[in-house]
């Protein structure tokens, strides 16, 4: 008979079940369990969204700037505002 390949453990389960049984034995008090688990990757996730949205104003500022100035090199060029004659 083949023996079946044992799949590791979801590590998220783990947590779950390590946080909820220390919990159960009185091991971690209640006033240390404010984060769960859950909690923890919902704070990466937002961590996440913030660096992006980060790196997204950074790039539009950047492109507005570049944008400005060939513009602003347009409108010498042409002597627009009334340059040297």
């Amino acid at each position: 008979m083949r023996k079946r390949k044992q799949m590791p453990p979801n590590p998220h389960n783990l947590a779950k079940q390590d946080t909820s049984k220390a919990a159960e034995n009185r091991a971690i008090p209640a006033r240390c369990q404010l984060f769960t688990g859950d909690d923890l990757r919902s704070l990466v996730d937002c961590i996440r969204l913030v660096r992006r949205t980060a790196m997204q104003t950074a790039v539009r500022m950047i492109t507005t700037g570049v944008m400005l100035a060939l513009l602003a090199g347009i409108a010498i060029k042409l002597k627009i505002f009334g340059g040297s004659p």
